[in-house]
């Protein structure tokens, strides 16, 4: 068994039980000694039956069970679990920030090295592979907001300070909720992604890369448990432009559930049903354009009074109604879209702003 403590406070920062750990090939000389690992091997073994990690201000992490070789890593029944309810988390911190809580049955890597060349690390590896990952995001909006410029994932990866490389990411049968809340005495708004699946290819990092492949992205989900959704994206990471193409689906979905987004964004509630929905954006840092596609049946819309969208504004929402034609007639109605980027919020809200963009030009 290892346990190691917090020199101040004598916190736990780890703890393992059951460890077997073997090393061969063991070399240590005045070349090794100056190097980051200061000693060279040929091959390891590690296990051990739990591990519990708190180091860290927020989050501690668990794994029932743990195997590791030079060449591969095995977690069993994997936790990222917050130290914080909502409430003592929304007073610690300043500005909004996600709280995440992830389960996960198995995380499996292949075929991976790792380690320093020189000063740089290096990490690659040939697929991760998660299992039945369980995971919640919630953002209270009670902070104030962050008005830092959020990097899109092209520069994020582009500089990043070490050596990655990922072949293959895979997410399977897992379960994914965002919730989003302004006060704790309601609910907070959910959106509910079941049955999630993603496939990724060529994650890569951009030191000292002059070429490298796009990085692919599929979705195959179902929204709020009953709603097909498909999802292509790609970037490239030397791409400076932060350039983006994403394209989708999604089918028979009850237009009041998207109201934490539609109340918000576009100032309104839809009751109704989108039968069919298609959209297929290009965009970069500054800028999104494209195709935005829907057909639907028996809408209704609510229009709300200035930015709290309390009281609702009963004139503009009888006139919408007369202006909204309750269905398309079987038809699938087509826009184009283009919307500015605002580069405090992340790259779904930057999605978001477009789909939204394109129910509006339909509907009102």
């Amino acid at each position: 068994d290892l346990t190691i403590l917090s020199y101040e406070d004598e916190n736990i920062l780890l703890k393992a039980h059951n460890v077997n750990f073997k090393v061969e090939g063991i070399v240590l000389n005045k070349k090794t000694i100056n190097k980051k690992i200061p000693f060279s091997y040929h091959k390891y073994f590690l296990n051990c039956d739990s591990l519990y990690y708190g180091d860290n201000a927020f989050y501690t992490i668990k794994s029932n069970q743990l195997s590791a070789t030079k060449n591969g890593l095995n977690l069993k029944y994997f936790q990222l679990k917050p130290k914080y309810s909502r409430r003592d988390f929304v007073q610690k911190i300043p500005k909004e920030k996600d709280l995440y809580s992830i389960f996960a049955e198995e995380i499996s890597l292949n075929n991976m090295a790792w380690g320093f060349k020189k000063d740089t690390f290096f990490f690659k590896t040939q697929s991760v592979a998660i299992h039945q990952m369980n995971a919640t995001i919630f953002r209270s909006k009670i902070p104030e907001d962050d008005l830092s410029k959020k990097e899109l994932y092209n520069n994020l990866l582009r500089n990043l300070n070490a050596d990655i490389k990922v072949d293959t990411l895979q997410i399977k049968n897992s379960f994914l909720t965002y919730e989003e809340g302004k006060t704790f005495e309601n609910e907070p708004g959910k959106l509910i992604f079941s049955d999630f699946n993603m496939f990724v290819q060529d994650i890569e990092s951009g030191l000292n890369k002059s070429k490298l492949p796009d990085v692919k992205i599929k979705v195959n989900c179902n929204f709020m448990k009953k709603s097909p959704l498909k999802i292509d994206w790609s970037f490239n990471v030397l791409d400076k432009t932060e350039g983006v193409k994403i394209n989708g689906s999604i089918f028979k979905v009850d237009a009041k559930e998207l109201e934490i987004f539609t109340k918000p964004y576009i100032n309104i509630k839809i009751n109704g049903a989108l039968e069919e929905v298609y959209f297929d954006f290009v965009g970069n840092d500054l800028i999104n354009k494209g195709d935005f596609s829907l057909k639907y049946d028996d809408l209704k819309v609510v229009i709300y009074k200035g930015n709290k969208r309390v009281e609702k504004n009963k004139f503009l929402s009888a006139i919408g109604n007369l202006i909204v034609k309750d269905d398309s007639n079987k038809e699938l109605k087509t826009v184009k879209i283009e919307v500015k980027r605002n580069q405090e919020k992340s790259f779904y809200n930057f999605l978001w702003i477009s789909i939204a963009d394109g129910l509006k030009q339909i509907l009102i």
